[in-house]
Order: structure tokens, then C-alpha cells, then sequence
């Protein structure tokens, strides 16, 4: 988990390259309550040396028992352990199939794969083959689509011009929200992929 020095310095950075946008949730003190559950059992070591907070990687979701996250994903399960489940929020995720031909490393029998080929390759699979076989299912939150969700309905909202270090925000109030107890929100992982059980054969 980074501090929040090296997180206030990322986003001042960022905010001058014009790469920020917030929300601002307004939230009661149930669902504040939940969170620090979460990140409380997210930063928990399971077998006295290692948290799920300390693998990082975008296939994992962090609400799954014993699952590490991105960042991205790791704000998205803030959400839900608040009990906020956004509308529209299907349009921040990236769907994706990668070809098992450009999977290498432990993943796939130790294979190695030429940087050159992933270069050249500007597409996901679109094929007919089999999950595993031919390739990957991989899911995550875009921060790019979040961005641009957000500055597209802040400029909807405002009809004004974005001005230098004046990036788009919205505010939303979810005081009203009941959320539920954490411990109906984490679940065990319904089903696997390559990429997963590689993650839990390493625990």
C-alpha cells in the first residue's frame, strides 16, 4: 500500500499534465465503517509473511478472499464495500482476450516470448478457440475510460471550458446507502483462469 505523501505527489504531478480527474463521494458513517474493514483485511497477512495487499497485478480482485488487486481495482472495491454501487460504471471496464501464443513465463510452461512479437501484434484474439487454450480472459478498470467518463459528464454538466490545473471533478452523495457487512461482500472466486491459478499455486 503506498503512504499518502507518495500519493499527493502522484497527483500533483498529474494534475500538471492535465491526466486527473476525481469524484468525490459523500458517504455516512456505516460505510466508512466498512472500508477500514476492508483495507484492514486486505492489509492482513494469511500466512504470516505476506498480505493480499502486497501482490499487485490486474487480473486479481481484491473483494475475492486472498486476492491482491491494481489500483484501479482497488478503488472500485472501496465502492463496493461502502455499499456504492455507480450507475454506468460498466463503461470503465476493458474487456479483453490474450493470445496464449504471447503468454510466456511461468504462465505457460516457461515460454519466452520475443518483445518484437508483442510489438507487432495490434490485436486482441477474436477467434473461436478455447478459454486457456487459445487464450486468456482478461478484465479490468481502465483509468483512461474512467477519466473519460468523468470529464465527459463534468463538461456536460458545467458547459465550460477545462481551465490549466483545474481538473474535471463530480460529487456524488451516498449518505443514504446501507452497506452490507463486509463479510457478505468478500466471496471466494467463482471460477478460474490461467492467470489465477498461477497466482494461487505461488500461495
Amino acid at each position: 500500500m503506498e503512504g499518502r505523501k507518495r500519493i499527493e505527489k502522484d497527483i500533483k504531478f498529474n494534475i500538471n499534465k492535465k491526466k486527473v480527474a476525481f469524484i468525490t463521494y459523500n458517504i455516512n458513517e456505516n460505510s466508512v465503517k466498512e472500508i477500514l474493514k476492508f483495507l484492514t483485511e486486505f492489509q492482513k497477512k494469511t500466512n504470516g509473511i505476506e498480505a493480499p495487499c502486497d501482490f499487485y497485478c490486474p487480473v486479481y480482485w481484491p473483494l475475492f478472499e486472498g486476492e491482491g488487486s491494481s489500483c484501479s481495482s482497488l478503488c472500485m472495491a472501496v465502492l463496493e464495500a461502502a455499499g456504492i454501487y455507480m450507475e454506468g460504471r460498466e463503461q470503465w471496464i476493458e474487456k479483453m482476450k490474450v493470445p496464449v501464443e504471447l503468454i510466456g513465463g511461468d504462465l505457460n510452461y516457461g515460454k519466452k516470448i520475443a518483445l518484437r512479437k508483442i510489438k507487432r501484434s495490434k490485436s486482441w484474439y477474436n477467434g473461436n478457440g478455447k478459454s486457456d487454450t487459445d487464450y486468456v480472459k482478461f478484465e479490468v478498470y481502465d483509468p483512461v475510460l474512467m477519466k473519460n467518463w468523468i470529464t465527459r459528464i463534468d463538461g456536460s454538466n458545467s458547459g465550460n471550458g477545462r481551465k490549466v490545473n483545474n481538473p474535471p471533478r463530480l460529487n456524488m452523495d451516498y449518505t443514504e446507502v446501507r452497506p452490507l457487512d463486509l463479510k457478505s461482500v468478500m466471496k471466494k472466486r467463482p471460477e478460474t483462469s490461467l492467470f489465477i491459478r498461477s497466482f494461487y499455486e505461488k500461495l
